[in-house]
């Protein structure tokens, strides 16, 4: 997949030479570091997962794939262990040549000979990086012109082949099956870190290195905060957990909500609000198509979103024209329907190019989450308020329409009652 990767990329580079920095370690406090996580643009090309790396793309010479990286001191690898020798790397990663971060000076002079025009993510340089920046900055790069390269991370990675589409298929099964089983193990009375503490146990448990972002577990009222990370609530019996959640595997992620009742039964409205988003997500998966617009899908929500809430009498006025629906539900559902989905939570990817919406096609991947959100404070029948529904699932666009990739996991208020029976 990696060597695939960093063939479409040279030829992206139209012979120009490029520098991609990788990730550094971070200090957390004191001398402790932050779990390391390789940059997602230095993965993607090279499927190197060690920090403080430099990659030289030379697509001119019969060596075009070079890596820089640091060789462990005897007393570091008392420490931390051995580092992978040269020829090890040059096995694993295909690399023509691997050199000792120490020797980026000497060797770039070298290798960039004659190269007026190069690719280099500068913005990777990290302030507190001595390692990185002590080699980078110290090379005169004056007469060389430096082109930003995300533009072409960002249209390659826009498309996911066979082994990444696997990958993210995995990181949605491990997210379901550690799903299932913290709802069963959910009851009043708990707090939502437990729920957070059994789900990340389990998705580590079966195979995921990490969270590809903080998982929301959200009680209640907790829900109508899109973004609410806090999870440190007691649950009740009478609330709504929204649970939006992405085990990370491969350093692929996915991203997965559900809502579900604590006692295993939702009420008549929390019921109702739970069918409008439900019918709004499988419209809107439905418009998840070739030729369709991530524009198009939202909206494909927002209409039924907008008919739904209208019968409830929450929306009073009649409209028949889309913008007016827009503008009437986005009170209530207030973020867009889909992003792309990859190595990132919000992965890279072209939303519009010269005011033109991306055109979906075959190997795109996005979510689907329509939401419904009730805050305390609104001015409607007060049943609904404190009620917090969002349902989300990863859509692969297909030749002939799209696959969900997280269906494992059920959506269908008799089919989560089901699986809620102790």
């Amino acid at each position: 997949m990696f060597a695939e990767n960093r063939k479409q990329f040279i030829k992206s580079l139209n012979g120009c030479a490029a520098i991609i920095i990788g990730g550094q370690q971070i200090i957390r406090n004191g001398d402790v570091h932050y779990d390391f996580r390789q940059s997602s643009n230095f993965y993607y090309l090279t499927g190197f997962d060690i920090p403080n790396a430099i990659v030289v793309v030379l697509p001119k010479s019969s060596k075009p794939f070079v890596i820089f990286t640091e060789v462990r001191t005897s007393n570091k690898t008392l420490w931390d262990g051995p580092s992978p020798s040269p020829k090890a790397i040059m096995k694993k990663y295909g690399a023509n040549a691997v050199y000792d971060i120490s020797q980026f000076q000497n060797k770039i002079k070298h290798l960039l000979k004659g190269e007026q025009v190069i690719y280099c993510n500068k913005d990777q340089l990290l302030p507190e990086n001595k390692t990185i920046r002590s080699v980078f900055n110290n090379i005169n790069l004056k007469k060389i012109k430096i082109i930003d390269p995300s533009k072409i991370f960002t249209r390659l990675r826009t498309y996911k082949s066979k082994k990444e589409i696997d990958t993210l298929q995995k990181a949605t099964s491990i997210t379901s099956r550690a799903l299932l089983k913290t709802v069963r193990s959910m009851q009043a009375g708990m707090n939502e870190f437990q729920l957070q503490a059994i789900y990340e146990g389990e998705s580590k448990f079966l195979g995921a290195e990490r969270q590809g972002f903080p998982p929301i577990i959200a009680s209640g009222a907790n829900a109508c905060t899109l973004h609410y990370i806090a999870n440190n609530a007691n649950i009740k019996k009478s609330d709504l957990i929204l649970f939006d959640i992405g085990a990370e595997h491969e350093y692929y992620t996915a991203d997965i909500s559900r809502t579900i009742p604590v006692n295993g039964k939702f009420t008549k409205t929390q019921a109702q609000i739970y069918q409008i988003v439900l019918d709004a997500q499988n419209k809107a998966i439905d418009a998840a198509q070739t030729g369709n617009t991530l524009g198009d899908v939202h909206l494909a929500a927002v209409s039924e979103i907008y008919n739904g809430l209208k019968k409830l009498k929450i929306i009073k006025r009649h409209f028949s024209d889309i913008s007016k629906q827009y503008n009437a539900v986005k009170k209530f559902f207030p973020h867009a329907t889909s992003h792309w989905l990859g190595l990132d939570v919000h992965d890279d990817g072209l939303y519009s190019k010269n005011k033109y919406e991306t055109i979906l096609m075959p190997g795109m991947v996005i979510t689907v989450e329509p939401g419904l959100y009730f805050q305390t404070n609104f001015n409607i029948d007060k049943k609904y308020k404190g009620i917090g529904v969002r349902i989300e699932d990863d859509i692969l666009i297909t030749q002939t329409g799209n696959r969900n990739l997280s269906a494992q996991f059920p959506r269908e208020i008799e089919e989560i009652e089901k699986i809620l029976q102790k």
